[in-house]
């Protein structure tokens, strides 16, 4: 792979090898490190993507509207969440549970902000636990 086609997690973690020869003592450390941070941060981000775009067909298949800046309502977040919709309404009057905005006086929640809330609460979406269902 040529060096401007890799990715940027390939091209970060070569940066860091080069400059760990390059640079000494504590300041080798710290750069790598802040350079390895980078590169977990575009993992992650690639992933949370992968989870999105995987919720979003799910909610979709299941029957629910995906809005198309990719929101859902309290019915496909409770579903997508594995809870009921009252303990979702019961999480947001707490100021609790995943981020929303009020449309039209009623909560739409980015599926962004349901697979963060997922993978945040320890909770994972599985094939084995049935389409939208979650386990801990």
């Amino acid at each position: 792979m040529s060096a401007d086609r890799q990715s940027p997690i390939t091209a970060i973690r070569a940066a860091a090898e080069q400059l760990s020869g390059e640079v000494t003592g504590g300041a080798r450390a710290r750069i790598r490190a802040a350079l390895e941070t980078a590169a977990q941060a575009l993992e992650q981000a690639a992933t949370s993507q992968d989870a999105v775009q995987t919720l979003t067909a799910d909610l979709r298949a299941r029957g629910f509207p995906v809005t198309f800046d990719g929101h859902v309502d309290a019915a496909g977040a409770a579903a997508a969440l594995g809870i009921k919709p009252k303990t979702l309404r019961n999480q947001r009057s707490l100021g609790d549970g995943p981020r929303y905005v009020t449309r039209r006086g009623r909560p739409w929640y980015p599926v962004a902000a349901l697979a963060t809330w997922i993978s945040v609460s320890g909770r994972q979406l599985t094939a084995s636990a049935g389409p939208g269902q979650c386990i801990r």
